[in-house]
């Protein structure tokens, strides 16, 4: 499941496309964060010939990405680092590509996020994210317990305000556009594999049961009008 075991909306061809418009080449380095099982990252060497440092707070996910690296002889292109992105020290300007896909700026703080990645890149250098939004004019009560969880106060960004953030932000965007329907679908089957796993994070009773739920819901097709996952990638400026 190397190729496709991406734990958000999204995949590999979101993740190479991004690469191509940032130029992405052997001398290239980048920026995972909250990386998973390391999809994006291997990816990206694979197609790119590029370096990479990955990061994630879950270290079964980081070891199965290790394997996956050692396996494929990728290993020494790749840093996989299991820890907290915040409290990781980075030289400022010493990235061509940082990725956030899968909410990650959520999860870190999307203002603070992009402050800090600005500060990594290197002049001209690129963002790629992809997060959930909000599409209609409110959501309903179902949809926040259970696409938020237990962060059901969280303000998410409409595709104008993370726009507007980005640039205030020192970012230009290159490139819009929503997740489509068959990459939901493709990620929801890539979670059901995942649920087979009895151990480490798959394993835990409260993951299983909010992502079961998110599941059962999706296959509904009720009320996904309301939020989307936006994929965007932007430059430095």
């Amino acid at each position: 499941m190397s190729n496709e075991n991406y734990l958000a909306p999204g995949g590999k061809e979101y993740t190479l496309t991004a690469g191509q418009l940032a130029g992405l080449n052997k001398k290239s380095k980048i920026l995972d964060v909250a990386c998973g099982h390391g999809a994006a990252s291997l990816n990206l060497v694979r197609k790119f010939g590029c370096q990479a440092v990955a990061v994630d707070i879950e270290e079964s996910f980081i070891r199965a990405a290790r394997e996956t690296a050692r396996q494929e002889k990728l290993d020494r292109q790749i840093k996989f680092i299991a820890g907290d992105f915040n409290k990781q020290k980075f030289a400022a300007n010493s990235f061509d590509m940082l990725i956030a896909e899968g909410g990650a700026l959520t999860y870190i703080g999307r203002d603070s996020g992009l402050k800090r990645a600005h500060k990594l890149l290197k002049k001209n250098g690129y963002i790629e994210i992809s997060d959930l939004i909000l599409r209609g004019k409110r959501l309903s009560r179902e949809v926040k317990a259970i696409f938020l969880g237990g962060a059901q106060n969280l303000d998410l960004e409409t595709e104008e305000s993370y726009r507007t953030l980005l640039k205030l932000n020192g970012f230009e965007i290159v490139f819009c556009s929503y997740v489509t329907q068959q990459y939901w679908e493709k990620y929801y089957e890539n979670i059901k594999q995942n649920l087979k796993n009895r151990k480490g994070f798959f394993s835990d009773k409260n993951v299983r049961e909010s992502l079961n739920k998110e599941i059962k819901f999706f296959y509904k097709r009720r009320d996904l009008e309301q939020i989307g996952y936006l994929f965007m990638v932007a430059r430095k400026r």
